[in-house]
């Protein structure tokens, strides 16, 4: 949903005069994702998860595939 706004918000601001930007989605701990970027990107945004490991989490949120079975840091520290 965030990327849909962002892209949302992008497009408007290009309307509106502001320099167009592209938006990529993708996983940053997939090894070609930011190398298929490489020299073509002037900005790399990432939200990983980010709940302390001591915390305790709903299901939907405990048993999300990047937090899952592994520190929740995890994401943040590969990237």
């Amino acid at each position: 949903m965030a990327l849909a706004w962002a892209r949302r918000n992008a497009e408007a601001r290009s309307a509106a005069g502001d320099t167009p930007i592209t938006l990529h989605s993708g996983d940053v701990t997939a090894p070609d994702v930011l190398s298929d970027l490489d020299g073509r990107v002037d900005l790399v945004l990432c939200n990983p998860p980010y709940v302390p490991d001591a915390t305790e989490v709903p299901p939907e949120v405990a048993d999300h595939q990047d937090l899952a079975g592994r520190p929740r840091f995890a994401t943040a520290r590969r990237t």
